[in-house]
């Protein structure tokens, strides 16, 4: 094999020019972008830190109180699992996927979502939680500081609509649990080394 020439891709020096255009004048200075940036990525593993230990607490829960699963719910969760997969592969399966043989593996994870479904709703009924309309407002309003394009009063008349109500709800009932849950384990901290970039 004979190589007659090497390329290396010359990366132009992030300057107040470069920055201007490449955020399409959203920020004048390289220190102004650095900073939205920062505040970016900690929104985002702060986020995801969020994320990680809501589902650590749900397996916890499915695991210390394994609740009967109805065979209708984990049929139902199954084929909820079922379609989601075959959106994500444009709307049908390849001809060598068996869908039945499919639809069975998914069967662990759909009790899963079951056993959650059965936990999270007790909590609630025990803790007395319910959605109303000014929790709805309040979260609009807490939305409507990540967005500033939308209002507070479009975000409301979007969620009090038909088609996004019972979406709405369950996503601040689901905090809401979350939040009683919270309340009533010992959370300890742990600083994740950042790996050092070579290069």
């Amino acid at each position: 094999v004979e190589i007659k020439e090497v390329k290396r891709l010359e990366l132009p020096e992030l300057d107040d020019e470069l920055v201007k255009e490449i955020t399409q004048q959203r920020f004048d200075n390289v220190a102004d972008f650095k900073a939205d940036v920062k505040l970016q990525l900690q929104a985002h593993f702060t986020d995801k830190s969020e994320q990680d230990l809501l589902e650590a607490m749900s397996a916890k829960l499915i695991e210390e109180h394994p609740v009967p699963t109805p065979k209708a719910m984990v049929a139902s969760f199954q084929n909820m699992l079922l379609e989601n997969a075959k959106r994500q592969m444009g709307g049908q399966f390849p001809q060598s996927l068996n869908e039945a043989e499919f639809l069975e593996t998914l069967k662990p994870n759909a009790e899963k979502h079951a056993r959650w479904l059965l936990v999270s709703q007790k909590i609630a009924k025990e803790n007395e939680l319910n959605v109303t309309d000014e929790d709805i407002k309040a979260y609009a309003e807490k939305e409507a500081e990540k967005e500033p394009s939308l209002t507070v009063e479009q975000l409301v008349s979007t969620y009090m609509s038909t088609e996004f109500k019972d979406y709405i709800i369950d996503t601040i009932l689901k905090e809401k649990i979350y939040d009683v849950i919270k309340s009533k384990v010992t959370i300890t901290k742990e600083a994740t080394p950042v790996p050092e970039h070579q290069g």
